[in-house]
């Protein structure tokens, strides 16, 4: 074939698919309906595991999770399905396992306005354990729930932990937001690839280990043993934020800003950007701007404050 008889055809079917979306586009902005075209359908079922369990398993696949305080004191699992792909709900060896079973293999077009979505209401004492791997979607722990070790895995979709006690959490995503709100943890391991961080209101009593490769990190009235954060390229942004042991912030490219903060001591980098704030106390400044401008106090007190940036200035007042 000719190189360009296959130009043609490249052209030509670059055509054809631009009128397609096109034409959708003016189909559902005129306010035409999803619903003739689904080629599935849902249904909602209720599973309420009688048998006692110390930890919970989620294997969603594709679904969203929420955890929520149970008000009768019962365990119930409200599990939003698609209809011949239910969820498989039972207590296994004190674990509770919720999982998303593929009866239907082989139909490959599937389409609906609609998600699978799973919603476990748990009694409000201490578990061991809660894991969840999810392909793809939002996961929200929301209340007083308390585990020993909580951990997410998965693709894509925004986690969100608000009001929960956590021994040693873990969350793991490569696209998605991550947040900490109001929560308390013994430590805590985060890593995005894609998205952004933000914890708020909450206490570590040991360390919390954060990274992001594109995306910005933000703490404000935070307390903890230690924070090592890194930004691949972002800004790390700390506001009211106290560490007991060190605090150490690293960015690719992006701002540090610390906003009444503090710590023992203090290691701040980043290649590109400005590094300013305000800290609590004292400390002895040892700073380097390769390229930019350097102000910060003359103190020969206090813990070592180390900040450091090859392309833009360093301000603390």
């Amino acid at each position: 074939m000719k190189a360009s008889t296959k130009r043609a055809m490249i052209v030509a079917a670059g055509m054809l698919l631009l009128g397609v979306i096109l034409a959708a586009a003016g189909f559902f902005g005129m306010g035409a309906s999803f619903r003739p075209l689904e080629t599935v359908s849902f249904s909602t079922r209720e599973y309420a595991p009688e048998e006692p369990f110390d930890a919970v398993s989620i294997r969603g696949g594709s679904c969203d999770v929420k955890l929520l305080p149970s008000e009768d004191g019962t365990c119930r699992v409200v599990c939003r399905e698609e209809d011949g792909r239910p969820f498989r709900v039972a207590v296994e060896k004190g674990v509770l396992s919720i999982e998303e079973t593929n009866t239907d293999k082989y139909q490959l077009f599937r389409f609906s306005a609609e998600s699978p979505e799973i919603t476990v209401y748990l009694p409000i004492r201490d578990y061991e354990r809660f894991y969840a791997e999810l392909s793809t979607g939002d996961l929200r722990l929301q209340g007083s729930l308390r585990f020993d070790s909580f951990s997410v895995e998965g693709s894509t979709g925004d986690v969100t932990v608000d009001g929960a006690s956590i021994g040693a959490l873990t969350v793991k995503r490569s696209t998605g937001s991550i947040r900490l709100l109001a929560a308390t943890v013994g430590s805590a391991e985060v890593t995005a690839s894609s998205g952004g961080v933000s914890l708020r209101d909450m206490t570590a009593t040991e360390g919390l280990v954060l990274q992001v490769t594109t995306g910005d990190i933000h703490l404000e009235n935070v307390t903890c043993g230690s924070l090592n954060a890194k930004a691949g390229t972002g800004d790390i942004e700390l506001k009211d934020s106290v560490a007991r042991g060190e605090i150490s912030l690293r960015s690719g490219t992006g701002h540090l800003l610390l906003a009444d903060c503090d710590a023992a001591s203090l290691r701040l980098s980043t290649n590109t950007g400005d590094v300013s704030g305000h800290l609590l106390s004292d400390k002895i400044y040892t700073a380097k701007a390769n390229t930019g401008s350097v102000s910060v106090p003359s103190s020969r007190t206090g813990g070592e404050c180390s900040i450091e940036t090859n392309t833009g200035d360093i301000r603390f007042d």
